[in-house]
């Protein structure tokens, strides 16, 4: 049946207007956690490790409303339970981590700024994540490009995929790549660009070992308001560049994936109905297949092929009601189905695919502007393997308590195995009960409480967990 102009129009003005289409795969959240501090903690970029555990970076504020930040680095193992959080930085800098990537050899590789506290000194760097959350070999470089993508190459080594600054003054961004060797030192470069902003927002590996790197491009339109794709050899050398987008509707491309026909699929914004999100199927020579805008208020900021030739997006839905959206397009780009999360960033939003053909997205949680923190979801997918595993099961640990030496807050995280009452509790060295920090019946699981101390002195405290008549005890140390 065919609806009329004016409910298909209608229809086209809304997000989630396209219900599942009968027959497709369902999405469902196998689990959701959050992880932070009591200031606001930045998620920027998170990688699946060979174990099936997730690693996570980012920043963390040190002073609410200030611009004073530490590195954030989290793992959580498959279940999303909390294994550690790390805390590292000069309090001296303002230093933080905006991405992360795997090595061939498996190595956790993380790319990161630094800059003093009057913002006159700024630095870019790249380091090794260890299983423990140290950061093992570091290299400094200079900060001519904003690097968006860590890239690894069959041939050993890494491209830093990014935006430019060398001409920023006098044409704006372009399009940059890096080649770093295993020391980390800069082998080759590579610039694209013309006499406007090329702005690269995302780049992947080919399987067969080239490169693409999609953004926007104002250069190559008369209206300054495209797209611009580029695909490269693995050594940077262009293949073909395309532009994309129409005087009308503008664009900018902001996730590109491969799919397993090997043709590419892209996923932007544009000026169609209002700000839309706007999807793009190009063939491996470049030619457009298709290009729809669609998803009013819908802005993609992440993606990953699907087996039907589809993808799934991550991004941000703006507006009255703001949020995160997932959702699912087949090979047309028409809508397999659609979620909304409220009070979850999107903007930020980045997800990895799993193995069992589910995914895992990290993004912002948010309260108010005053508590933010890293947001862990795993989905699963039609039958996904994972809606058919065992449940979870969770083992008793009283985690060491974060930052440890305190000055006046510290977070402690706690694992209980099943239901049950929990008590969690304070004690100085002469063992003398200080205070109550949790006496309630609590599900199996990950858990956490802030403990504040601004009227006790410096000193060493123990903090103790039973539960289930298990009993486990660690120290705490607060100076002042």
């Amino acid at each position: 049946m065919r609806l009329n102009s004016s409910i298909s129009g209608f229809c086209l003005s809304l997000l989630f207007c396209v219900a599942s289409a009968h027959g497709q795969p369902a999405i469902d959240t196998l689990w959701t956690r959050h992880y932070g501090s009591e200031l606001r903690d930045f998620p920027g970029a998170l990688v699946r490790l060979s174990d099936g555990s997730f690693l996570m970076v980012g920043s963390v504020e040190n002073n609410l409303g200030h611009a004073d930040s530490d590195m954030r680095i989290i793992r959580a193992d498959s279940s999303g339970t909390l294994l550690w959080m790390r805390q590292l930085g000069d309090r001296s800098r303002v230093e933080s981590l905006s991405e992360i990537a795997l090595t061939q050899s498996g190595r956790a590789v993380a790319w990161g700024g630094s800059t003093d506290l009057a913002f006159q000194d700024p630095l870019a760097f790249l380091t090794v994540v260890s299983d423990f959350g140290d950061t093992l070999q570091t290299a400094y470089f200079p900060t001519t490009i904003v690097v968006k993508r860590i890239l690894p190459l069959s041939s050993g080594g890494l491209v830093l995929a990014g935006s430019s600054l060398a001409n920023y003054d006098s044409t704006g961004y372009d399009f940059a790549l890096e080649f770093v060797d295993s020391a980390f030192s800069i082998v080759r470069q590579r610039v694209f660009g013309g006499a406007f902003d090329e702005d690269l927002h995302d780049a992947i590996s080919l399987r067969d070992h080239g490169l693409l790197l999609v953004g926007s491009g104002m250069s190559f339109t008369p209206e300054h308001n495209g797209s611009w794709i580029i695909r490269c050899e693995e050594n940077g050398d262009s293949l073909w560049s395309r532009v994309l987008g129409r005087p009308e509707v503008g664009g900018a491309i902001n996730a590109a994936i491969e799919t397993p026909n090997h043709q590419f699929s892209l996923a932007g914004e544009a000026l169609c109905y209002y700000s839309s999100g706007w999807l793009n199927r190009i063939a491996s020579n470049g030619d457009t297949l298709w290009s729809r805008c669609t998803y009013v208020g819908f802005i993609p900021t992440d993606a990953i092929a699907t087996a039907d030739n589809g993808m799934i997006m991550v991004g941000w839905r703006g507006g009255p009601t703001q949020g995160l959206v997932v959702m699912q397009t087949n090979a047309n780009g028409d809508s397999v189905w659609s979620h909304f999360y409220q009070d979850l960033g999107g903007l930020d939003a980045r997800m990895v695919p799993l193995p069992d053909g589910g995914f895992a997205v990290l993004t912002s949680s948010y309260s108010d502007a005053a508590w933010i923190d890293f947001h862990l979801m795993r989905f699963t997918v039609g039958n996904s393997a994972a809606e058919q595993s065992p449940s979870v099961s969770h083992k008793f640990d009283l985690l060491p308590s974060y930052p440890n030496p305190f000055n006046s807050g510290t977070v402690i995280e706690y694992i209980t195995e099943t239901d049950g009452d929990v008590l969690l509790e304070v004690f100085d060295l002469t063992g003398r009960h200080l205070r109550t920090l949790v006496n309630d019946r609590q599900p199996g699981g990950a858990h956490r409480v802030m403990f504040s101390a601004p009227d006790l002195p410096s000193g060493v405290y123990f903090y103790r967990l039973q539960a289930n008549q298990q009993v486990k005890s660690r120290k705490l140390l607060l100076i002042r």
